[in-house]
């Protein structure tokens, strides 16, 4: 399927197909798996474990941390509503997870404009325990993971996921808004 799939993107690719198949589907309810193309590159953070290679990453005014292990989301507002909430997905095309985060991402944002707020979907270490129900054999990436594309019983999970931004992004003219936001 995926030789095939490549193949496709190799001789046509805004073949409207690409957009159809893979794990989206339209499902009405709660977990709406409805596709969305990011009007913004959606990559991972940037990272290294060489602490040499971080000088090349510090420049003026740069945020670092320790790696957050959980999952790309990106919070799309519009003059400072949010309007919708997507995974990272594949080759810029992510799935709409806006009913899930509603209740944990801000619903106004001090930006005018079309802003993606990228961030990562975790899991608190202090709250990845077995007494809230989690399998502590598996990573807390993988448990957030599940708790994003779960179809039944996904609240119990949800509930312990926390949203972490970490770039604010004019759609519209690629400028970078880090600094326009008071941490």
């Amino acid at each position: 399927f995926d030789i095939k799939l490549e193949r496709i993107r190799e001789l046509d690719p805004h073949n409207p197909i690409l957009n159809q198949i893979g794990h989206g589907y339209s499902l009405k309810g709660i977990d709406e798996k409805e596709k969305f193309e990011h009007p913004i590159p959606v990559g991972s953070i940037e990272k290294t474990k060489d602490l040499t290679e971080l000088q090349f990453f510090l420049e003026d005014g740069a945020t670092h941390s320790t790696k957050i292990d959980g999952n790309s989301i990106v919070c799309y507002y519009k003059n400072g509503n949010l309007f919708k909430v997507v995974t990272r997905g594949a080759r810029n095309i992510g799935i709409d997870r806006t009913a899930k985060f509603v209740n944990i991402v801000p619903h106004r944002i001090p930006l005018n404009g079309y802003i993606a707020v990228r961030g990562e979907a975790a899991i608190k270490k202090s709250v990845y325990t077995i007494e809230n129900g989690f399998d502590v054999s598996k990573s807390s990436r993988n448990a957030a993971a599940g708790a994003i594309s779960r179809k039944d019983d996904w609240e119990s999970v949800f509930k312990y996921v926390d949203f972490i931004a970490y770039t604010f992004i004019n759609c519209e003219t690629g400028e970078d808004l880090y600094s326009a936001i008071d941490w």
